[in-house]
């Protein structure tokens, strides 16, 4: 079972050359690298989650995947969540592992994603929104 894909069309220009990871891989301590150079490795096996309170947190999830608890913040989260906790081919899940920053249509952009899922085929960037806010 995989979670449903749509493109979308947005006309902005963003500069790629200005777009920074920044993630924790340690209590406390945050490290940005420039977008073309982060290690997915780090990413993976040693960030903790970027989190804003902004939005308050929901949940926690017990994933058998990770043998461990997974952090959600909406319940369109924790379906994504579950569609990877089931997916044979994700391998580990990382919640709200990075944030990116980058200059879009020449103004200063920030936004942390929601999952990273490893998988055979490789990282899979996942970002849930809701279809009236695309």
């Amino acid at each position: 079972m995989r979670c449903a894909e749509q493109a979308v069309s947005v006309e902005a220009r963003v500069d790629l050359d200005s777009a920074v990871v920044v993630y924790r891989p340690a209590a406390g301590e945050e490290r940005a690298s420039p977008a073309k150079q982060v290690s997915l490795s780090d990413l993976f096996h040693a960030a903790l989650p970027v989190v804003l309170r902004s939005v308050p947190l929901l949940g926690t999830y017990w994933s058998s995947t990770l043998l461990d608890h997974v952090i959600y913040e909406s319940r369109l989260e924790l379906a994504a969540l579950l569609f990877a906790d089931f997916d044979p081919i994700v391998t580990r899940i990382v919640a709200q592992p990075f944030m990116l920053r980058a200059n879009v249509d020449g103004q200063a952009r920030n936004h942390i994603l929601d999952y990273l899922w490893e998988t055979p085929a490789g990282p899979v960037v996942v970002d849930v929104v809701r279809a009236e806010r695309l």
